[in-house]
């Protein structure tokens, strides 16, 4: 298994990184790298954290996303269904899952948002547990399944939570069909968070699609266990994401990227886990 704890987006490109935050901590202060290439052009990465109070969130809507491909067996699945297990048991009281298991297709497990906990729940996790592992996964048709599920009519904060390898072998996903996709989760304000899990996996594209939705990615390592990684997913699960609507560079700026500002998240986590991170970075290139 991977050595590698929590990889987030500060390991690709210049995205959207997790804020692991302390309740107790104060807001970091942006940050600011630069770099000057051979022809004399000035680049700078800021790093940007939210400044505002963030309001108390309760009751979230919360779909998960299991992968039941062939590549998850063995210890990989019993450490998947273990995190599985302790973020359902995280999860507050108020919050409504649905539990959808995903590899060629999408098929719920779950026909309504339920109690994290209780006899519903447990006959959705008895019918994955006898789910034999088959097949290829295919990202794109998981994820708007999973955005299928949710109400326009409902006011509750959302999350989408994925548990697997994150190797879209069954449909490649192209860089235009990618940019819609994780356009679209972000207009919907779907955080999508993962715990990146099997023999092989496509951290990556979890971290990218983590970035640009505002959610986080946990990344196996056998030091880490089950239980740490259900709160861990369960704290992505109801965090406050904070969703930009327009930003204002200075004239100066020749490009910046990304265009879109992508959400901000924090979450507490323990103190041994992680440094605190900011939250969005945006890189820029001056005239």
């Amino acid at each position: 298994m991977s050595k590698y704890l929590f990889r987030v987006a500060c390991a690709v490109g210049f995205a959207s990184c997790a804020a692991w935050t302390q309740a107790a901590l104060d807001i970091p202060e942006p940050n600011i790298s630069t770099y000057v290439n051979a022809e004399g052009a000035t680049y700078f990465a800021a790093s940007l954290s939210p400044n505002v109070p963030l309001p108390a969130v309760s009751g979230h809507q919360v779909v998960i996303l299991f992968d039941t491909s062939a590549s998850q067996t063995s210890l990989y699945r019993d450490k998947a269904l273990d995190a599985l297990n302790a973020l359902l048991v995280s999860l507050d009281g108020d919050d409504r899952v649905q539990l959808l298991a995903v590899d060629l297709d999408a098929v719920p497990l779950t026909e309504t948002f339920i109690a994290p906990r209780g006899a519903e729940m447990d006959a959705a996790l008895a019918a994955l547990r006898d789910r034999v592992p088959l097949g290829a996964t295919d990202m794109p048709v998981a994820l708007r399944a999973a955005q299928s599920r949710f109400s326009n009519k409902s006011d509750k904060a959302r999350a989408v939570i994925y548990i697997g390898d994150g190797m879209s072998t069954a449909h490649f996903v192209a860089l235009d069909e990618y940019r819609k996709l994780v356009d679209s989760l972000a207009q919907g304000q779907l955080p999508v968070s993962a715990y990146a899990v099997g023999p092989r996996v496509d951290s990556m594209f979890l971290a990218s699609l983590a970035n640009q939705t505002g959610g986080v990615l946990a990344v196996d390592a056998e030091e880490l266990s089950a239980k740490e990684i259900g709160l861990f997913l369960a704290k992505a699960a109801e965090a406050t994401v904070l969703w930009p609507v327009s930003a204002k560079w200075p004239a100066e700026f020749a490009d910046v990227f990304p265009t879109r500002v992508p959400p901000l998240v924090a979450i507490a986590t323990p103190s041994c886990w992680a440094r605190p991170r900011t939250s969005s970075r945006v890189s820029c290139k001056l005239h």
